[in-house]
Parts: C-alpha cells; structure tokens; sequence
C-alpha cells in the first residue's frame, strides 16, 4: 500500500510517531510504502513503514506511525492495488466429477441460495419448477462466497442454530456462516469439530415452524434418520448404486437430490422421495446416473 504523506517529516524519529509538533508547516508531500501493523509496549496501534531514504533513515529504514489518528493524512490518501486472480473453477466440471457436499444457505427459507462444492470451487443452484437443479451463475472459488469457510475440500456441514457449519477432510470448521443483510458473501467463524462420523449426509428443511431433517450414515447403510433419529428402513435403495453419499439437498419438502460416487469413483446424482410415515419405503423418482440427469451445469 503507498501512502502520501502531506508532511515533510526527518525520519530519525524512533517510537511511534503522533504527529508534528506545534508550529510546524507542510512543506510538501511523499510517497511511502505502508507494509504492516503492530503495538508498541504501551500498546498503541502503530503502521509499519518503509520509506525510500535508506538504512540510516528511521530504524534500518523503517519506521512507526500511529494507526487510527490519521497522523499526516497516512489514513486518508493510502492507495493499493487490485489484483485479479484467473478463476479456474469451471461450471461444466459439476456435471462430471464427483460434488464434495451440498448446502441450503437459509435453511428457514427453501427459495435460499443452494451451493454446490468440489475441491477448491462452489456453484450456486436453484430449484426449477420440475424438482430439479440448474446453475446460478459462474463456478467460483470458495473464498468468493464464503469468507472465513476452512480450506477445501469441503467434505460435509450441519445445522446448529439453523445456520450452516463447513466441515472440511481435517474437520476444520466454518462455523455459524450467515449472509449480513445487505451482503453479497456469507460470513463464517473458525472453530473444528471432534467426533463426526465420515461421509455423513443429510439433508434439512422447514415446514411451517417445523425442521425436519433426514441423515444418512455410512455404517447404517439400509436406513434413513428423522429429525428424531428414529430410522426408517430403505433397504439397498442406495447401496445398490452408491459407494458413498456426499451430499442430499431437499426439492420440495417430499423428495431431494442426492450426490456421491459408484464403485469406480464417477459421480452419481439422483431425486428420491423421502420415506412416509405410514410406510418406510422410500423410493428413486429420478434414477441415480450422471449428475446431468439432475442438475443443468454452467458452462
């Protein structure tokens, strides 16, 4: 960041510097380059910076001004640079390799941004008129949507509060991520979770003022849990075409989408109806197959 100072300053100044003293005149200005921040032991908040008048200058030619003060106009006329980063994130690469979890943002409002991962990339969804999905936009990095979400891959979330929590493979966490009223990105604190059961899935959505969640869990392979965890029996239903589950996303409150791998590791997307309560049988409205079958990728 370069910063141009409104005030000739002598810098042989050691400390933090506060400003210049009584009576004394601008007399011109200078460019400076602002590389960082700190405390001195008293604890005021200082920038770090480096001027271009050599090691003799200020502290081997650094030296501190105060931050917050605006001291000589450092706050007000700073400058830097915008550096733009190709995206390699691709829509079409949703429809033909494997998806790393699925997320509904606002799980209070079915209509919600629904987001698709995969590695280091996100694709935001909706939910057509048909009970499928189809791209929203361009595939991004994760970064761009979701400040604070822990390195990917992002391997799975949950619910606490009705906001979404970002697991990753070290089960490093995105904690509580919300959208700020007004915001363009989600919001998410750090934090890690101990004890979670790997490939787990599951899928929430509200009824009226009613959550209903359905979970899926690798050792209990034949069986889907309600929001009460009792299990309803679904067979081989998914066995039979599925090696893993990474991900279910509810299209309507009686049937989701569901994402995870065959048995040669390709990716896999089909639409199930959720068990009733008058009868456990869940059943395949749209057969697993590749995820186009289900979801309109981006190009």
């Amino acid at each position: 960041m370069i910063s141009r100072l409104g005030t000739l300053m002598t810098f042989i100044y050691l400390g933090v510097y506060k400003g210049p003293g009584a009576g004394a005149q601008k007399i011109g200005g200078h460019a400076v380059k602002l590389i960082g921040w700190n405390k001195d032991k008293t604890g005021t908040p200082y920038w770090i910076i480096s001027n271009s008048w050599g090691m003799d200058a200020g502290e081997e030619g650094l030296y501190w001004v105060q931050m917050g003060k605006n001291v000589i106009g450092i706050e007000s006329s700073i400058s830097a640079p915008t550096v733009s980063l190709p995206n390699t994130c691709t829509g079409a690469s949703f429809c033909n390799k494997p998806i790393d979890s699925v997320i509904l943002s606002n799980v209070k409002d079915s209509k919600s941004p629904a987001y698709l991962f995969q590695g280091a990339c996100i694709q935001q969804v909706s939910i057509t008129t048909a009970g499928k999905l189809t791209a929203v936009g361009s595939a991004v990095p994760i970064s761009k949507v979701f400040l604070g979400a822990p390195a990917p891959p992002i391997t799975g979330s949950f619910l606490q509060s009705n906001l979404p929590w970002l697991i990753n493979s070290a089960n490093q966490a995105g904690s509580n991520c919300q959208q700020p009223t007004g915001a363009s990105k989600f919001t998410c604190g750090g934090g890690s979770i101990s004890g979670s059961t790997p490939g787990a899935a599951s899928t929430n959505f509200y009824s009226g003022s009613t959550l209903t969640t359905w979970s899926y869990y690798p050792n209990n392979q034949n069986w889907l849990f309600d929001t009460n965890g009792n299990g309803k029996s679904i067979g081989t239903l998914i066995t039979s075409k599925f090696t893993g589950i990474t991900g279910m996303l509810n299209l309507d409150g009686s049937k989701m989408a569901v994402f995870g791998k065959d048995a040669a590791g390709k990716p896999l997307a089909g639409v199930m109806a959720y068990p009733t309560a008058a009868a456990a049988g869940a059943s395949w409205i749209i057969q697993p197959g590749p995820p186009s079958g289900v979801l309109t990728c981006a190009a």
